[in-house]
């Protein structure tokens, strides 16, 4: 099933840990590093998606760090965190910085550079930048008229892209092709059993929010 978001806006001042903070257009590198996407910044060694695969792409656009996510709603517990997007309860995004080149004035600490190992879906209010765009939607169905109009720029920024070229088909696995058609069938149905294939922290999120 497919994911689009924005990891991080760019020139949007947020209050984080005693100070106003804002990330420079295209400060986060992208390179060849494998970057994960999380649950809750849970599970690194559990991703929906990755770029070592191809089933997560990475971006900058006029707007911020973009994404793109092929997850495999195939299994059980990935199908659950779908979920939580479909229904509303995870919305914002967040990023793990590995890497920071700041300067700071006058209480605003501006990120100039930057390297991430992380993009992490996280619940709705908790990103820190989620107030100003770093959200994440099901890319058939945006859940709200703010995610619509982040979807929208999303398109735009999309079809301009020139940062990260998709992977050759071949590259990408099988399931990955499969239409968005059916998202709310798919969704709908039960999770499969899927003990010992995710954290046990990511289990308690879901069986929380009542997706297991």
């Amino acid at each position: 099933m497919k994911v689009n978001g924005y990891a991080l806006p760019w020139n949007k001042a947020i209050q984080i840990d005693g100070l106003r903070e804002m990330v420079r257009p295209n400060a986060v590198r992208i390179d060849a590093r494998n970057v994960r996407l999380c649950f809750m910044h849970e599970g690194h060694d559990y991703p929906l998606a990755q770029t070592a695969n191809g089933t997560l792409q990475l971006w900058n656009d006029a707007f911020g760090l973009a994404w793109a996510a092929d997850v495999d709603d195939a299994v059980g517990w990935k199908r659950a965190a779908l979920r939580t997007i479909g229904d509303g309860s995870t919305s914002d995004c967040s990023v793990n910085f590995t890497f920071l080149q700041c300067n700071e004035r006058d209480g605003l600490r501006v990120i100039e550079a930057a390297d991430i190992d992380h993009v992490a879906i996280c619940a709705r209010l908790n990103g820190a930048y989620g107030d100003e765009g770093a959200n994440c939607w099901l890319e058939d169905r945006p859940s709200d008229a703010f995610t619509r109009r982040l979807a929208q720029r999303w398109a735009a920024g999309a079809s301009n892209r020139v940062n990260s070229p998709r992977p050759a088909p071949s590259a990408r696995p099988a399931w990955a092709a499969r239409s968005v058609a059916s998202s709310t069938a798919r969704l709908a149905s039960p999770a499969s059993s899927y003990r010992g294939q995710a954290p046990a922290s990511v289990d308690r999120v879901l069986a929380m929010w009542g997706k297991i």
